[in-house]
């Protein structure tokens, strides 16, 4: 994994570090060990999280020290502006199934002021490097159906939305229900360019979904259908249904999404796009 140890201070512990390339530079990532960088990682995580599942501190320590990696991201002044946990050995608190070619990407945080930076695809560049070190041949996260930004981040880095759990840390009324996301290390899904996918939305090409005519899209083996999302803190109940019977038909995965001003439908309601497998 070409890590590298490296004294910061006298009077501190070794830090250990490694290298990923992203857009045509090398990045350091820093993997977290001790009690000071988790909790470091914890501050973070709750920035970026606010009052959605975020991560505790006896799972960032039990993910650093057992089941797999904490990745630290630090700007040019040693600030922290991204961290992210991968698991590739089960955890106690980690109570859904892991296959064992499998890595679970249990969350990417990044600094507020940070959005749209390229920061998360740094951090998932890392998340995979741990990942195939591990022996890992795939990797899974799940993500709020209204969280936007993340799913767009993963899509861009090679993931695909490929089940839906109702479930998953609760009711979808309790904003539990999460969609799963999954890319192969080995044989990665292509990327569908944003830019393209606009283009053929625009061209009217990509039926909107409401509860009314789901049904019938999906029996015509529509190639795309897009479900519009109200992105934000909100559960967007009608979206949760439209996504549970478009996965559950076994005919679709999520390949895109297009922002508010993308698919302009109003202030944050974005517009999530299925594919015909």
């Amino acid at each position: 994994m070409g890590k590298q140890e490296t004294v910061i201070a006298e009077g501190e512990s070794i830090k250990e570090f490694f290298e990923v390339r992203h857009a045509d530079a090398v990045h350091l990532l820093e993997l977290a060990q001790s009690e000071e960088q988790l909790a470091e990682a914890k501050v973070l995580d709750d920035l970026a999280f606010g009052e959605h599942q975020g991560i505790s501190m006896e799972e960032l320590t039990e993910i650093a020290l057992r089941g797999g990696a904490v990745l630290l991201l630090r700007d040019d002044y040693g600030r922290l502006i991204g961290e992210t946990q991968i698991i590739t050995n089960p955890i106690p608190q980690h109570k859904h199934y892991l296959g064992p070619d499998e890595a679970y990407n249990y969350g990417v945080a990044v600094h507020p002021d940070l959005q749209n930076s390229g920061t998360a695809q740094i951090l998932l560049v890392g998340q995979e490097k741990i990942a195939v070190e591990a022996g890992k041949s795939r990797s899974k996260a799940s993500v709020r159906l209204e969280n936007g930004q993340s799913i767009r981040s993963h899509l861009k880095a090679g993931y695909r939305v490929v089940d839906y759990h109702p479930e998953f840390y609760g009711t979808v009324e309790e904003n539990g229900a999460r969609l799963v996301i999954e890319k192969g290390h080995s044989n990665p899904y292509e990327v569908m360019d944003t830019e393209i996918i606009a283009g053929v939305y625009h061209e009217g090409r990509i039926p909107m979904a409401t509860e009314k005519n789901l049904e019938g899209l999906i029996r015509e083996s529509s190639h795309f259908i897009g479900i519009p999302v109200y992105c934000g803190d909100r559960v967007d109940l009608q979206a949760h249904r439209c996504v549970s019977a478009i996965i559950y038909s076994g005919s679709y995965h999520g390949v895109g999404i297009l922002k508010d001003d993308e698919a302009m439908l109003g202030k944050n309601v974005s517009l999530l796009i299925m594919r015909r497998r």
